[in-house]
């Protein structure tokens, strides 16, 4: 299968594109100076704080951090593959794509995802053989556990390509075009092996598919239709599905709101809710595949919502459910989300699912109970009481101790103190007397005494401080932002010279610094920001040169900064790292003592000079 060149992409396509014009497609940008803003697609906000920089064929939010180039914006908004993107993005500029011959394998969303394409083309294959499967007049009881048993219309059925495996061990092998397409069924999962032997893996099922974000068919959900076991099966992992980081129904949800974004997103327990809710309307449903709701799947909807609700049964297995989703969630939670729990109705012994309930309730009697759901704080103090009731003081105690172990995990200072607070009433104590027992007290509760807010607002800005610590990484996130600067003075700068020093000075990220100037300066085209990370993509460098690509340089100046003062900022960062090292040879020298200052401080001149050997 061929690969789009990735040379082509940076070199041609990126050049090519207007990243305003094509991001302008999607969203109403605003003129700010030689940039646009705009309120971010990606998140949920009032102020504009999304930016597009033509200068630089780059977008960066100040909000939610999301940012890259025209490449990464499709992916992002229009939830597609890198390769379907590169597509979408070159019929934008009218280019048509060059390919190259390759092998290999990568994930959907990897640099070069083709290879993929016959794997997603044989499970739709699959899928189509499994709805026509339903239809057959023999397969009547499949349809009827739809129609009847499930209350499903026909075009429900249809539109989510519904079906069903026949009771056939063989049926799998005779969809194979070719001894290839045998193994790539086995390694779909749809066929298994076993001593030599291969045969179908889903047999006598209804067939519910699952699709990934961009809306491809990755694996299916089988359900049996009588009383065995298990009940439900879903395909085993493989190429194209990885079941933690994927969730039921999100393609369809995404496609129901506008620019990918829900006002909520409701995680219930099985695939028939799902689809029973979207049938009754309610189309910001999904389930996970057969585990907890994992930190990765709550990672992917908080990128299109900012509140999910864990909707499950109310029984004990429900409770056990929303308990493990409270636990994973915790250490992916920030102060811009929100994550609720709702429970149904639970009475002697009989329960009600979404499917039922909303049956029952109708759609309004649904949303009114999501209304009334629960929020993390409240949730993680209500389940711990039914663990652990307070009615004696060994009991309290435990339920104290279970309590300020989980408040300790949270990394949010106003959700701990919040979460102290409810603690405090329940237990009859002061909040602060509670903190004082945490084995990591909560930020904002210090000496000093400092809000939490503070620390909130603090902490960004340190991150910030971090990642440009030091001199060369200064330089190297100049580099990457203003190219052109670099490209049109490194000859006066003596640039070239510059790389020889440090390489000679073994200062820290001399090669990686080698590496993107020399691509720099010897392009034979303008290179861009967004060519840059084009470059990196794919690569163990990609993320940090995507955080630089987005870090603030220049902080001293306010306004667009003119091509002089650039230039004169690009020439103090070259100093800075050539004096940064030096000082880091002196305090070498100072260490070692006057017996060897002599030598070292030879070694260093003549490394200086041009004798690379003696350093």
């Amino acid at each position: 299968m061929p690969y789009i060149k990735k040379e082509f992409i940076a070199s041609r396509l990126i050049p090519q594109v207007n990243i305003e014009e094509l991001i302008g497609r999607y969203v109403e940008l605003k003129r700010a100076g030689n940039d646009y803003k705009c309120c971010c697609p990606f998140h949920q906000e009032k102020t504009p704080s999304f930016h597009v920089v033509p200068e630089k064929q780059f977008f960066h939010c100040f909000g939610c951090g999301a940012s890259g180039n025209a490449i990464d914006f499709v992916m992002r908004y229009k939830n597609l593959s890198f390769p379907d993107a590169v597509r979408e993005v070159a019929a934008f500029a009218n280019l048509e794509i060059e390919y190259e011959e390759g092998h290999g394998k990568r994930g959907g969303d990897g640099a070069q995802g083709d290879d993929l394409a016959p794997s997603y083309e044989l499970i739709d294959r699959v899928a189509q053989f499994f709805a026509n499967e339903l239809r057959r007049p023999e397969n009547q009881g499949a349809l009827s556990y739809f129609t009847q048993k499930r209350g499903l219309s026909m075009d429900t059925i249809t539109r989510l390509r519904l079906g069903y495996a026949p009771n056939d061990w063989n049926y799998a092998l005779r969809l194979a075009r070719s001894r290839e397409e045998e193994d790539l069924l086995v390694s779909l999962g749809l066929v298994k092996e076993s001593d030599g032997r291969r045969y179908s893996f889903f047999r006598d099922r209804v067939m519910i598919p699952i699709l990934n974000r961009a809306g491809k068919i990755v694996a299916f959900g089988g359900r049996v239709l009588g009383d065995g076991t298990p009940k439900y099966i879903n395909s085993p992992e493989g190429p194209i599905f990885h079941k933690r980081s994927e969730l039921f129904g999100l393609h369809e949800c995404l496609l129901d709101h506008p620019r990918n974004h829900a006002d909520r997103i409701v995680v219930v327990e099985g695939y028939m809710d799902v689809i029973s809710l979207r049938q009754a309307g309610f189309d910001s449903a999904v389930a996970s595949l057969g585990t907890a709701t994992t930190a990765e799947q709550f990672r992917l909807m908080f990128r299109y919502t900012s509140l999910v609700v864990c909707c499950y049964d109310g029984d004990s297995a429900g409770r056990k459910a929303a308990w493990r989703a409270l636990e994973n969630v915790t250490p992916v939670l920030n102060d811009k989300v929100q994550v609720k729990f709702a429970f149904l109705p639970f009475e002697n012994g009989q329960k009600e699912d979404p499917d039922s309930y909303v049956r029952a309730h109708g759609l309004g009697g649904f949303t009114a109970l999501l209304d009334r759901a629960m929020d993390y704080s409240e949730f993680l103090i209500d389940h711990t009481l039914h663990e652990h009731p307070i009615g004696d003081a060994s009991h309290k105690q435990a339920f104290l101790r279970e309590c300020l172990a989980h408040i300790s995990r949270i990394g949010i200072p106003a959700l701990r103190l919040v979460t102290l607070e409810i603690l405090g009433k329940v237990a009859g104590m002061s909040p602060e007397l509670l903190a004082t027992e945490l084995s990591d007290p909560p930020p904002g509760r210090g000496p000093r005494g400092q809000g939490a807010a503070a620390e909130e607002q603090a902490a960004p800005q340190a991150t910030r401080d971090r990642l440009l610590s030091t001199p060369m990484r200064r330089l190297m996130a100049f580099a990457i932002q203003q190219p052109e600067t670099v490209a049109r003075c490194a000859d006066a700068l003596r640039v070239g010279d510059f790389l020889m020093v440090i390489g000679r000075l073994g200062v820290a990220g001399h090669a990686q610094c080698r590496e993107l100037i020399t691509g720099i300066t010897g392009s034979e085209v303008p290179v861009s920001t967004a060519s840059i990370l084009e470059q990196g993509r794919g690569t163990s460098a990609e993320g940090y040169l995507r955080k630089l690509a987005g870090a603030p340089i220049m902080p001293s100046l306010h306004g667009e900064p003119t091509p002089a003062q650039r230039v004169a900022y690009l020439g103090q960062l070259l100093g800075e790292v050539v004096a940064e090292a030096l000082r880091a040879r002196a305090r070498e020298i100072a260490v070692s003592g006057d017996s060897g200052a002599i030598g070292l401080a030879t070694r260093i001149r003549s490394g200086l000079l041009g004798d690379p050997g003696q350093v």
